[in-house]
């Protein structure tokens, strides 16, 4: 897998601000697949899903802001990526229903706050998300699934490392309650890889955690490092996911330099490849493409881009790079030369 994530939130990736005909939409969705061929892209992830709304035409969900009546950004991925010879996942947020106040004042959607104020949790920095402890929002996500996947010819499922917004939250339940925490949403796991395998065709699924699943300060299988835990913060268990069979593929977030105090890039990757055997689930490693040459990420740049993409091949057992993200590649030529580059060497 060579992949490149496509975000929608808040516009980032799609659709532009200057954007805004169905013509104009389709160019944007040209520019970047074609950029993406040109690169050796086998594997897009579009965001399908940012913040409870659709980048589709949903009979569920309200349509996404700011898309012209009708225009279906889904359907126009999936046959131009498809035209291409790449494979177009929908990448969904489960939870999330209302952006932090300082990125939007837009509110939650009626459709959602229908739903019950026990369904709905709200987050310090004014996000709301659905609650992962309600049976609410596993019927919510499965039916988002099962609609994208009966009404769009799409080649996978893929979530990010967006489950609980942080371990302080309010959702009813005791704050030391962890365990029935993570139960919740690798339940939620659970019920998205069924209706997966009750679909008619092959449909992978994959998801893309934070890179540090626990430092070994606070759980002895933890990686030596200082950073955010995806085990105890976002309540997310890869590890078990994997070990389970419930992934297809996994996308580890691995976002840090090699020498970084917080998160090691080496050493993240070797935990993680120890993590992944034995199982039957593809270990692809998450690169962050969007802090080479950014002013506030000094010490990252090509070389230090190029030195993790020469450890992944050293590495048999990693079956590809994922890079975050489109609009970080559509600015920076010689990054994506680069990753074009390697796609070379990864198809020896």
């Amino acid at each position: 897998m060579w992949g490149v994530w496509v975000a929608t939130a808040g516009g980032l990736d799609f659709p532009l601000a200057e954007a805004t005909t169905q013509r104009e939409l389709d160019q944007r969705i040209t520019a970047i697949l074609s950029m993406f061929q040109r690169a050796g892209i086998d594997t897009v992830f579009f965001q399908a899903r940012a913040c409870g709304d659709a980048y589709y035409q949903s009979k569920l969900f309200p349509t996404a802001y700011g898309l012209p009546k009708g225009y279906d950004p889904l359907e126009r991925f999936i046959q131009m990526a498809h035209d291409r010879g790449i494979e177009l996942h929908a990448w969904v947020n489960p939870y999330r229903v209302k952006y932090p106040d300082n990125l939007s004042k837009r509110s939650v959607d009626p459709c959602y706050l229908k739903l019950g104020k026990a369904s709905l949790i709200e987050y310090r920095d004014g996000s709301v998300h659905l609650n992962p402890i309600c049976d609410t929002s596993l019927r919510v996500m499965e039916a988002c699934v099962d609609e994208l996947i009966t009404r769009y010819n799409i080649d996978g499922i893929h979530m990010d490392d967006r489950y609980y917004p942080g371990s302080d939250v309010d959702d009813g339940l005791q704050a030391d309650s962890h365990d029935i925490r993570r139960h919740c949403v690798t339940k939620l796991i659970k019920r998205v890889r069924e209706r997966v395998d009750a679909a008619k065709r092959t449909v992978l699924f994959g998801v893309s955690p934070g890179g540090i699943w626990a430092n070994k300060t606070s759980h002895p299988m933890g990686s030596d490092t200082q950073g955010v835990e995806a085990y105890h913060d976002h309540y997310a268990d890869a590890i078990s996911w994997m070990q389970e069979g419930l992934l297809d593929y996994c996308i580890p977030q691995l976002y840090d330099r090699c020498g970084d105090p917080k998160g090691d890039y080496k050493t993240l990757l070797r935990w993680w490849v120890k993590r992944a055997e034995g199982t039957n689930t593809d270990l692809v490693i998450g690169h962050s493409a969007y802090k080479v040459n950014d002013p506030l990420c000094p010490m990252f740049d090509l070389v230090e881009l190029e030195r993790q993409l020469q450890l992944n091949h050293s590495h048999p057992a990693i079956r590809g790079s994922a890079f975050f993200r489109s609009g970080s590649l559509m600015a920076n030529p010689a990054l994506t030369a680069l990753i074009c580059s390697w796609s070379v060497q990864k198809h020896r």
